[in-house]
């Protein structure tokens, strides 16, 4: 298990947020985006003679979309630069967990690993020698064992801990793309 420093995890979040915002954009973009001849003036006839009406409402029409379009690029930008902020901060704080839960683990291993380590050598060392009953050395062996146990279930908690951070920096997040099932067909130039 080897912790990445907390640069690492914010670039690939950062990575992660920045293509999230640019489809949003995009998708925006093509689902708004108006054709041209939205905006040509009415043809008609009139009279039995070809008549051509531009009014300001098209100019307007016009000036319009473009402001909500902005407007709601706008708001696109700002949702993601606080999604970004906000994921940003519960980062650094999981970061700040792990690496804390780690000096936590590696001090109380170092201290109490070769202690009970002694201890059950010399409960060995006094069951060989015949001075302790069969019993109390099992016992013992199984306390031994419990000890072992809790250092496995911590260690475990830390690397669940560790995978979890990776998971939310979306860290080594691979980048492959989808293909069309075999014998299926997408056609994606028919969208607009």
């Amino acid at each position: 298990m080897k912790l990445q420093d907390i640069l690492t995890y914010e670039a690939s979040l950062k990575r992660y947020y920045s293509q999230k915002w640019q489809a949003d954009r995009k998708e925006f973009q093509t689902v708004h985006k108006k054709k041209w001849w939205y905006y040509l003036p009415n043809v008609g006839w009139a009279f039995g003679l070809p008549t051509v009406t531009f009014g300001t409402s098209t100019l307007a029409q016009i000036d319009r979309d473009k402001v909500m379009m902005k407007g709601k690029l706008d708001g696109i930008d700002a949702r993601a630069k606080y999604e970004y902020n906000e994921a940003l901060l519960q980062l650094r704080t999981m970061h700040r967990i792990v690496v804390l839960e780690m000096e936590q683990f590696g001090y109380e291993l170092q201290a109490t690993k070769a202690l009970e380590s002694g201890i059950i050598k010399i409960h060995d060392d006094t069951f060989n020698d015949e001075k302790m009953k069969p019993l109390e050395h099992l016992q013992k062996s199984l306390e031994h064992e419990r000890f072992v146990l809790q250092l496995k279930e911590k260690n475990k908690a830390l690397v669940q801990m560790w995978l979890e951070l990776e998971q939310f920096a979306r860290y080594q997040m691979p980048e492959e793309s989808l293909e069309p099932v075999a014998g299926e067909t997408v056609d994606l130039s028919s969208r607009q």
